[in-house]
């Protein structure tokens, strides 16, 4: 089998059930494509800093039941002013299965 071959037969973008306390639900969070990388990093160049958390949440929280988006981009201002914990548990799921660092987020600040 090729390496083309095994990379489309892979399942390369894991998902994570997570419990929301604060919300009383859980939400889904799934791993974005390359493409989705891009226009969340294109997203944040252009807007900047400010709300980054909630960005990335949006952009990757599911409903775990249908797999559809959770939120909108009309949804990150009162995103932004919810709880830090339940956000935060979010966006901290979000960096790890999207291999977001510190270090990239700072880079993107940058830009």
């Amino acid at each position: 089998m090729s390496v083309r071959d095994m990379a489309l037969a892979a399942t390369d973008l894991p998902s994570e059930v997570v419990k929301i306390p604060e919300w009383d639900c859980e939400v889904a969070v799934r791993s974005m494509t390359a493409r989705a990388r891009d226009a969340f990093e294109h997203g944040v160049v252009e807007a900047g800093m400010d709300n980054f958390r909630a960005r990335l949440v949006v952009a990757t929280a599911v409903d775990p039941e249908t797999g559809e988006p959770a939120f909108t981009a009309d949804d990150l201002e009162w995103l932004g002013d919810r709880s830090a914990v339940a956000v935060g548990a979010l966006y901290d799921v979000a960096a790890r299965l999207n291999g977001i660092s510190d270090a990239d987020a700072e880079e993107l600040e940058k830009n």
